[in-house]
């Protein structure tokens, strides 16, 4: 993967997170990009907050460079802003090999020709429709290939191919980036610039326009500002698209030829070894075929579905989290710890449409391309989204024109502000759910990012006095209109009376002008009062214990009541309490 891509990957998950409606944003979504500054002006430049981001020592003696001057100290104020602060960007692993065949419009094995420092336009403003102005100028390496093989490609397949490496720090002129890009040739590992090689490129890059040029291809960046250093060769730790071969292209290899994914163990052979035309890279690296290389393109590029941009842009945002989470694991750290838990209280037995949170959010894009949410676990049926309280513009960029981020667009996306609230009277209780929302770019596949999965407790509280509450939705059992434990619309069932002892419902009925409870021990409802609350919050019917007919050998209470007050499929509550709560009876119309 680009490291253009996965940077802005970043910031995209962010943008798209906010403009879902998320209150909360996790530590690594935080953007790797200027922020408003609290400290004093002119800060330093950070270090790079992981120590094991250092450059690996080079596997072979290097070679002596010529002196290059170093970059201008004061790059252009839009890199050193006294009033903004620039954040590391977190590690999270290197980029997947299916990462980067997803997102690469041309994979190609090729040999490289030449390599030569240039000078390019950088154009931060571009994705948004913009233009900088005074213009900006970055440094850049230019490679130039005779390609061998396509194994992904558009429609065009020329025979050699230009591909732009370019730095982060952009400058006012031309002489200050020119002075960048001299560094960044005499700073290159050329140990590999002998070896046919794999390398996965992008069609262009808004942030540098002249890739819009045919043949002319953008293939990562180079970075001495956030710490990146090389974010393209086998020895990038973050993004390996330069995959060499394990034999110098003269070499005469036995078999099907293989190309490293990882830098060979450090000391197991000499320069010279390594260097010959018939000495093989040592065994110790990882490497991969074509056939197999091959394999996994085809793998990767069947993820998508119909071919369309937004199928891309939500596998190559389903490969990035799919990482990330892989690393923290990897790390014994879960994700969820990185989700900020929502939590909620509510009193029981409210009406339905009761707020429990005041918004959820959904960025639409279009009526068929539409982020949205919903909620998991026991009890996840008794909550819903309200009705529209609010739309918000929530414009964003895709910053990369690349087929899989779908090319230059600048989308007019809206924040749709809901509440989320309950569909019925509520027993107390905690209950426990994830509150699940399918981003913007992450609903086309059906992809549920990690950091998308918001462990929630909505916790109902009873008034003083409540003995018990439950769920009590009668259906029509025999001759009767019941309630029982067994076929779940009596829950839940089990309470402690108020000397302490269990006691269960078994079943509440209403047959032939009788209310009936089953409860086992009968005891166990003295100087009590039965609420059954209806839709609307309201008592339908209220039952004094004291005044039961009870039939202690079969653990029945039975009280008369003429009208029939619930029918088959009706939505109740159940509110057991010593009388001081007091809920006015609702006239039974049936």
């Amino acid at each position: 993967m680009t490291y253009f891509r996965a940077f802005f990957c970043l910031i995209l998950v962010t943008a798209l997170l906010l403009s879902c409606g998320v209150e909360q944003s996790s530590p690594q979504q935080v953007p790797p990009v200027a922020a408003e500054a609290v400290t004093a002006p002119n800060p330093p430049p950070p270090t790079f907050d992981d120590p094991a981001v250092a450059t690996p020592s080079p596997i072979i003696e290097p070679t002596a460079v010529p002196a290059v001057a170093s970059p201008p100290a004061n790059p252009h104020p839009l890199a050193t802003n006294p009033n903004m602060v620039y954040l590391p960007i977190p590690y999270y692993g290197d980029a997947t090999l299916q990462e980067r065949i997803a997102t690469a419009d041309v994979i190609a094995h090729v040999r490289m020709l030449t390599v030569a420092n240039a000078v390019e336009r950088f154009e931060p403003e571009a994705a948004k429709g913009g233009t900088t102005t005074p213009p900006l100028y970055a440094g850049v390496l230019k490679f130039t290939f005779d390609v061998q093989e396509y194994l992904k490609s558009g429609t065009t397949t020329p025979d050699r191919i230009t591909a732009i490496v370019g730095s982060l720090d952009r400058y006012g002129t031309t002489s200050e980036a020119q002075a960048v890009s001299m560094r960044m040739l005499a700073e290159r590992d050329s140990q590999w610039d002998d070896r046919d090689a794999i390398v996965f490129l992008v069609n262009e890059t808004t942030e540098f326009p002249g890739t819009a040029s045919d043949g002319l291809y953008f293939m990562s960046v180079w970075d001495f500002t956030y710490g990146l250093g090389d974010a393209y060769s086998i020895a990038s730790r973050r993004n390996k698209i330069w995959l060499p071969s394990i034999t110098p292209s003269n070499a005469q290899a036995a078999g099907e030829l293989r190309f490293m994914l990882a830098l060979p163990t450090q000391g197991q052979s000499s320069t010279a070894a390594r260097r010959s035309a018939d000495t093989q890279t040592p065994s110790t690296a990882p490497t991969i075929g074509l056939s197999d290389l091959k394999t996994k393109i085809a793998t990767v590029d069947a993820m998508t579905i119909d071919d369309s941009r937004k199928q891309q842009l939500c596998v190559a945002l389903k490969l990035v989290a799919e990482r990330e989470q892989a690393f923290r694991r990897s790390q014994g750290k879960s994700g969820e710890k990185y989700v900020p838990e929502r939590a909620a209280a509510i009193k029981s037995g409210q009406p339905p449409g009761t707020v429990v949170f005041k918004e959820t959010g959904e960025s639409m894009v279009s009526e068929d391309w539409k982020s949205k949410s919903w909620i998991e676990g026991e009890g996840a049926d008794l909550f819903a989204e309200g009705d529209v309280t609010k739309t918000i513009p929530a414009p964003f960029s895709l910053r990369n024109s690349s087929k899989a981020f779908g090319g230059k667009f600048f989308v007019q996306a809206s924040r749709v502000i809901r509440p989320l609230v309950t569909v019925r009277p509520l027993p107390q209780g905690a209950y426990k759910l994830t509150w699940n929302k399918h981003g913007l770019l992450s609903a086309p596949c059906n992809y549920t990012h990690y950091l998308y999965r918001f462990p929630t407790t909505i916790t109902v509280t009873a008034p003083t006095g409540t003995l018990h509450e439950a769920l009590f939705d009668p259906v029509t059992v025999g001759s009767a209109i019941a309630a029982d434990a067994t076929n779940g619309v009596l829950k839940p069932t089990a309470f402690t009376d108020d000397n302490g002892a269990s006691a269960t419902l078994q079943r509440i009925a209403w047959e032939a002008g009788t209310v009936k409870l089953k409860l086992s021990p009968h005891t166990g409802l003295a100087n009590h009062v039965l609420d059954f609350i209806a839709l609307d919050g309201k008592a339908l019917l209220s039952l004094d214990a004291d005044e039961a007919t009870v039939d202690a050998a079969n653990n029945t209470l039975s009280w008369p009541v003429s009208h029939q007050p619930w029918k088959n499929g009706d939505k109740l509550m159940l509110r057991i309490h010593d009388g001081a709560v007091t809920i006015v009876p609702t006239p039974t119309k049936r």
